[in-house]
């Protein structure tokens, strides 16, 4: 990546630009507050919050530079269990960007009954 690039997305993270900056100042605040009981950082909280909120979710992907975060993101397995449906929609309140879920209402049928 270029050096103009990064400073460039450094800036842009600096100044709070963006979406994911502005939910994520939404999000620190109240994990101070609501949600210190579930006693996780943001990240954590992040990370648990995509494994559970889509059941058809079957991995996350972390991203981490330093093997301290790869442990750190580890440990939103311990937050897992605290994700209640109340503590979810707690989340959903602060957030308010729930995905919808995916339909899909196409037809395939097995692929067995084409061999008679």
């Amino acid at each position: 990546m270029e050096i103009a690039k990064v400073k460039e997305l450094t800036k842009i993270a600096e100044q709070g630009e963006g979406k994911v900056f502005t939910h994520l100042s939404k999000v620190r605040p109240v994990i101070n507050s609501e949600f210190a009981d579930l006693q996780c950082s943001v990240s954590q909280l992040a990370l648990a919050w995509v494994a559970k909120v889509n059941p058809y979710t079957s991995s996350v992907i972390l991203g981490a530079t330093k093997s301290r975060q790869v442990i750190e993101n580890l440990g939103a397995i311990n937050v897992l269990p605290k994700l209640t449906p109340e503590i979810l929609e707690k989340i959903e309140k602060v957030l308010d960007n729930k995905p919808t879920p995916i339909v899909n209402v196409s037809y395939c049928p097995s692929p067995l009954t084409h061999f008679h």
